[in-house]
């Protein structure tokens, strides 16, 4: 069994806030957040990385996006005010994404009536545990330890 001290170091190593609680709450609750905080984690990243300013060089850019652009860089708007913008918009994105991984958020168009999920699996991908699930639901912590609040507030 994994011990609080060791969780712990765990969840400061993925910079989340109140590590000891998400320990805590792992081994009192059964619920995987080491699963969850790392997952997270990994979209903190994501957002952390993106950029506005260098994506428009991207061969899948369309020209509408090249062309506003050249109407942001003409205006005089700073461009790390776009990055704000555009990483409080991936976080926005990633949220309603995560609210529908638990079914917390319907889906418009779906005639299938497909249900998702997510779920740990072993090295090799198979046998899949537990559902990592509720994600949304930490979300912002998670965000706001990495981005920071300039991007989200907590």
């Amino acid at each position: 069994m994994t011990t609080v001290e060791a969780l712990t170091a765990q969840f400061e190593a993925l910079g989340v806030s109140d590590p000891q609680s998400w320990a805590k709450s792992q081994i009192k609750e059964g619920i995987d957040q080491i699963g969850r905080a790392t997952v997270l984690r990994a979209m903190a990243d994501m957002v952390t990385e993106s950029s506005a300013r260098s994506s428009v060089g991207s061969p899948h850019v369309s020209e509408a996006v090249r062309a506003a652009a050249e109407r942001i860089d003409a205006s005089g708007v700073a461009w790390d005010d776009v990055e704000l913008l555009v990483k409080s918009e991936i976080w926005e994105a990633f949220f309603d994404m995560l609210a529908m991984l638990a079914g917390s958020r319907e889906i418009a168009v779906n005639p299938g009536e497909v249900n998702f999920g997510l779920f740990r699996t072993d090295e090799y991908g198979e046998q899949p545990s537990e559902d990592i699930n509720m994600l949304h639901e930490s979300w912002r912590e998670v965000a706001c330890s990495v981005l920071g609040r300039d991007v989200v507030e907590y």
